[in-house]
């Protein structure tokens, strides 16, 4: 978070570390339900006052008591999570979530924000999913299973992760793989391509233009 080019130099270490991987290892994508709505307040304080303790008081105006949101007549009481638009928001959720970094082991480990990568063989990565979600939980995080992703190009790798049937995450095609919203294969390039050729063909079809003759004059 807040480094300069950092999404560039995610994806291109991701893709450099697939194309050297073995046929037993791969990376292991990690996706959360929601995570910048349900990071635990005592979590982000607790992380402040260890990391960043200058900034303890200023944060805790914002985050000690829960916020009061007025929606017509209703008042919603906001008990988790970073506010929305808060300046701060993405550094608090980047200083928790820096815990499951730690604790984290492989050949690469990286995240952008809510998005964590690691990389290794297939036997470390699937060690790991159960702790990274025990920690992840004790913050208030709860892995999203579906949308995690195993991507490896060796047989060996595709095998073991199927074979691991408590996993319960899905193998990924390298060839539509992505990070953060970039291929991570040329083989993949032209699909990502197609893609965004393709969302921005819908938008421009949903644009109103006005007809001759309503423009002001």
């Amino acid at each position: 978070m807040g480094v300069k080019g950092g999404c560039e130099a995610a994806v291109h270490a991701a893709r450099t570390y697939l194309e050297g991987c073995n046929q037993n290892s791969g990376i292991l994508k990690i996706d959360y339900h929601n995570a910048f709505n349900c990071l635990r307040r005592d979590s982000i304080l607790e992380r402040v006052a260890e990391v960043l303790p200058d900034l303890l008081p200023f944060v805790a105006s914002a985050y000690a008591a829960p916020s009061r949101l007025l929606f017509g007549e209703f008042v919603i009481e906001s008990e988790e999570g970073v506010q929305q638009e808060d300046p701060l928001g993405p550094l608090l959720f980047c200083l928790v979530v820096a815990r499951v970094l730690d604790a984290c082991e492989g050949d690469l480990v990286m995240g952008y924000l809510d998005d964590l990568t690691i990389g290794g063989d297939y036997q470390s990565l699937v060690s790991q999913i159960p702790i990274i979600e025990r920690l992840s939980l004790s913050l208030g995080l709860t892995l999203n299973r579906s949308k995690c992703e195993f991507l490896g190009g060796g047989e060996g790798f595709m095998v073991g992760v199927s074979n691991s049937v408590d996993v319960k995450v899905p193998l990924g095609r390298m060839a539509d793989a992505t990070l953060l919203g970039s291929p991570l294969s040329a083989e993949g390039s032209e699909g990502a391509l197609e893609r965004r050729r393709s969302d921005l063909q819908k938008m421009t079809d949903r644009l109103q233009f006005p007809s001759r003759g309503t423009l002001p004059s």
